[in-house]
């Protein structure tokens, strides 16, 4: 093999190397980025739901019930009545 196509040889097979090491240094990065928004987005949720859950609850007023023993109008009588 002369010298020339030995450096070509050496060259290819260098700059190969530092292509894949630069490739697997952004894919790395790229990955701790992913997991630490993914950490972060889910400790978010954990935090949101914890405070709804401490949360007390905002109640209104009971709205008014009629008594049983109300006076009942004579329209809607017809309704309650079995038979008919």
């Amino acid at each position: 093999m002369k010298l020339t196509a030995k450096i070509v040889f050496t060259g290819t097979l260098a700059v190969g190397l530092i292509m894949s090491a630069i490739g697997y240094l952004i894919v790395s990065g790229i990955d701790r980025e992913m997991t630490r928004n993914l950490d972060n987005w889910l400790a978010g949720d954990a935090k949101f739901a914890a405070a709804r859950i401490n949360e007390k609850p905002h109640m209104s007023a009971p709205s008014p019930r009629p008594s049983p023993n109300q006076e009942k109008s004579p329209g809607t009588e017809h309704l309650r009545k079995p038979g008919h």
